[in-house]
């Protein structure tokens, strides 16, 4: 099978994210942890449920993507891996517990 990818726009309930920066930052700033970490469930479920994926999940998060997938990965939602740049990172020992393929790139260690 083949892959399936998706990349929500987070920041859709508020009509989508300016190709701006500076609407687009504030766009993004109305957003609530609680709805950025509903959406990215709901949109897991809908890839694992769908009939063309293989049911596996790997995940790319930026910036408030990445905290979305942190959360989720922290909360025990089936993903097989997932790459965070830039977000709130997981702390390893709830990570470790879950048996996720995790890798991270803090903003403070990167150019």
């Amino acid at each position: 099978m083949g892959f399936i990818a998706l990349a929500p726009d987070h920041a859709s309930r508020f009509g989508g994210t300016p190709a701006e920066v500076g609407p687009a930052l504030e766009t993004v700033g109305m957003e609530t942890r609680s709805g950025t970490i509903a959406d990215t469930e709901v949109a897991l479920l809908w890839l694992k449920s769908d009939g063309r994926s293989s049911g596996k999940i790997g995940t790319i998060g930026v910036g408030l993507g990445a905290t979305a997938i942190d959360d989720v990965v922290t909360k025990g939602t089936a993903l097989n891996s997932a790459v965070i740049f830039y977000g709130h990172l997981p702390v390893p020992v709830e990570v470790g517990a879950k048996r996720h393929s995790c890798s991270t790139s803090p903003a403070e260690t990167s150019l």
